[in-house]
């Protein structure tokens, strides 16, 4: 078909509009073509060997580029919906059914020759698979007569039908907007309306087709055992990009690495035979002159088994994901000195004094590259990265190419910018996911998850440790848009997670100037940085749509979320790894009821009481209400207890006593009101011996912190 006169950047074609999407344009929408179809000429390589090493390719490269003085597409486009509407007569079907060309779409059915409208309904399965909605099958699916093709077809095949047998309309009664004024009338006589069109019993006598018009229909898969759901062609879910990034890091020979990816396209054509004869021999006159062009003292070996990795990743076993982010995050905390061509500078600054107790590392990295690279794509639900491969009930990634095109190449955007890395302190946030307040945490996370497998859905293990992690750096991203000058949805995030690291990048990547201003990279000033994460806490230590949000027992995909909704920490998901999922600002900031049980108030008290061993009070002040009261002591050296005792002060419930003993076995750490015989433990005691005396003991992990107050007063009054 000639070319349809529509543009995107290089980035949308890995980001939004890759392969298998639906690009708008005009009136009319186009299918982006499968890679064994694009025009591999003009495109440049990406050098990027660790992550060409991951997706199990040879090569990155940029998507093409289309010179205003040619007429052929760079990314090959297709029409798509096939099914077409004219906006005069209502008549629907192909070009062929509606007397027109692919070329210029416009109605022969009627006189008025008007430019015909993709349908708005098209259907997709979670294989990856799309097609046309299925409007003739629709439209005779109310036919009185179940043996309705018999009579319409000649000997009962539709393809010997003649032209005029069924002719197709939209038409709209004109009453309400709803599907169900909207019909699909034939010529026949038979019609209906397209009210359960999205029902799943409405598509569930119509089994997915398994085509793959991106690739040709030569490549359709049979027996697809998903089931085909209806969706308009311009809805987010009809496309789901997979793709992986890897932030440039410098090798241990930085420079020799800077050689091979600008010869790249030298050592390309280099026999893999010559250059491991270079490595064993220390000899090839190509790569001499090489290194003579860049004036190096590496020798030719060194140069030829650089090449060899670069060229030939493939042939390596790819990293688990956390050996990938490891090496990034080592390389970000060893740092790197500024100088001229260095593509990834991160040098140190000074940790802000007041959350020095639970930030090890600050980095300023000044100048980033990122390459992102896309893989893959999904319909209907995202892509997991946790997801187990093979389960039926998996969604599955759809290729870009066939099988049977032995191209090992990835569209890939190379991008620059800068950004704030933050290291944490491991001991802090281990000790801290032992807490009862995050085992609590976990627990329900851990239930919303079993629950979810019960329905067959695959469910990653829940990590407390990700989830704070996550959670910060949204809540970093989201000041970050306040005091940095840039939109939240040009910032990103990247998680370092992992026995041997802990960590938040906070950057901006762009191929315009958006990725260059310095911005994020400046808020590693200490003063800036310091007030930017007190002011964050303080305001998200709240949210709008409290008391709903923080009480929040699950929600989002699979209630992977706790206390997390758009009015506090959710992100637009450009800026997410993780689409909005795996968040609880309540792992950061506390709750009401444990207000200093957060990751970062447990911090602060744990670096108090490690520099005051022998003090009573622990981490913060105590509220004045507690102080006036009586409770201040027991509050600050008692944290488990500190829910309880505000409730207990604020009903003005008599003080206890404490290192009180039940029966003969002393019991640490508990209050205690001999009168009433009450006792609050931290754990489990042995009281049977006791049961005669009428000791009532209260374990306080195992009692919500108003329900055990409303216990203790009540016996305290009788």
């Amino acid at each position: 078909m000639a070319s349809p006169q529509i543009r995107a950047r290089r980035s949308q074609l890995i980001s939004t509009y890759g392969v298998g999407s639906l690009f708008p344009a005009e009136n009319s929408s186009y299918l982006i073509m499968g890679l064994h179809h694009w025009d591999t000429a003009e495109m440049v390589s990406v050098p990027e060997p660790r992550l060409a090493r991951q997706l199990r390719v040879r090569e990155l490269k940029a998507p093409p580029t289309t010179p205003d003085d040619r007429n052929r597409p760079s990314v090959p486009v297709w029409l798509f919906p096939s099914i077409l509407v004219c906006p005069a007569c209502d008549a629907l079907g192909t070009t062929q059914q509606l007397r027109s060309r692919r070329t210029e779409t416009r109605c022969g059915v009627c006189g008025e020759k008007r430019d015909l409208i993709p349908s708005r309904f098209v259907t997709a399965c979670k294989g990856g698979h799309l097609a046309d909605f299925p409007y003739f099958e629709w439209a005779h699916s109310r036919s009185p007569d179940p043996q309705w093709w018999r009579t319409s077809y000649p000997e009962g095949d539709p393809r010997k039908a003649p032209e005029s047998a069924h002719v197709l309309r939209l038409e709209s009664r004109g009453r309400t907007s709803a599907l169900s004024d909207l019909l699909v009338v034939c010529s026949c006589g038979a019609s209906n309306d397209l009210e359960y069109a999205f029902s799943p019993q409405g598509m569930k006598h119509y089994r997915c087709t398994g085509e793959r018009p991106w690739l040709g229909f030569e490549y359709t898969e049979r027996d697809c055992a998903h089931s085909r759901v209806t969706v308009q062609r311009g809805a987010s879910n009809v496309w789901f990009g997979a793709s992986a990034s890897a932030i440039s890091i410098p090798s241990h020979a930085e420079k020799l690495d800077a050689l091979v990816r600008s010869e790249f396209s030298t050592l390309r054509h280099i026999p893999r035979a010559s250059l491991e004869a270079a490595v064993q021999e220390n000899h090839d006159v190509t790569l001499e002159i090489l290194l003579q062009k860049h004036s190096s003292d590496y020798s030719v070996a060194a140069l030829a088994r650089q090449a060899i990795f670069a060229l030939y990743p493939d042939e390596a076993p790819p990293q688990s994901e956390e050996e990938f982010r490891l090496d990034e995050f080592r390389a970000i905390v060893h740092g790197s000195e500024d100088s001229p061509g260095r593509q990834f500078v991160s040098v140190p600054a000074p940790v802000p004094g007041e959350h020095s107790s639970w930030i090890t590392e600050v980095r300023r990295v000044t100048r980033l590259r990122e390459v992102r690279a896309l893989h893959g794509f999904s319909r209907l639900v995202a892509p997991e990265r946790e997801a187990e491969q093979g389960d039926e009930d998996n969604v599955a990634i759809a290729p870009l190419r066939p099988d049977d095109d032995s191209s090992s190449w990835l569209p890939a955007v190379e991008l620059l910018g800068e950004g704030l890395f933050l290291a944490i302190d491991q001991a802090v946030i281990a000790e801290w996911a032992n807490t009862s307040f995050a085992r609590s945490r976990t627990a329900l996370l851990e239930r919303n998850a079993h629950v979810t497998r019960r329905e067959g859905a695959v469910v990653g293990d829940v990590d407390i440790t990700r989830l704070a992690l996550h959670s910060l750096a949204h809540s970093l991203i989201d000041q970050l848009a306040l005091d940095a000058g840039y939109p939240a949805s040009s910032l990103q995030e990247r998680l370092y997670v992992g026995p041997e690291m802990a960590g938040v990048l906070v950057y901006t990547a762009s191929s315009d100037s958006a990725g260059s201003l310095g911005g994020v990279a400046a808020m590693a000033d200490p003063d800036r940085l310091g007030s930017a994460i007190s002011e964050a806490e303080a305001r998200l230590s709240w949210c709008s749509a409290d008391p709903v949000c923080i009480e929040s027992t699950g929600s989002g995909v699979a209630g992977s979320n706790l206390a997390a909704c758009h009015n506090c920490i959710l992100l637009p998901e450009t800026s997410c790894e993780h689409f909005n999922t795996g968040l609880d600002r309540g792992t950061v900031f506390g709750t009401p009821e444990e207000p200093y049980a957060g990751l970062i108030a447990f911090a602060r008290a744990r670096a108090e009481t490690v520099a005051q061993p022998s003090a009573a009070p622990q981490g913060t002040p105590p509220p004045a209400l507690i102080t006036d009261k009586g409770w201040g002591d027991l509050w600050s050296s008692h944290p488990e207890f500190r829910s309880l005792i505000e409730i207990l002060a604020e009903e003005d419930a008599v003080l206890p006593v404490r290192d009180s003993t039940i029966g003969d076995a002393a019991v640490r750490s508990e209050l205690v009101w001999p009168e009433a015989k009450i006792m609050v433990t931290v754990s489990d005691v042995d009281t049977a011996s006791d049961d005669s005396d009428g000791w009532t003991v209260y374990t306080v992990d195992e009692w919500d912190p108003g329900e055990l107050a409303d216990h203790i007063l009540d016996e305290l009054e009788s």
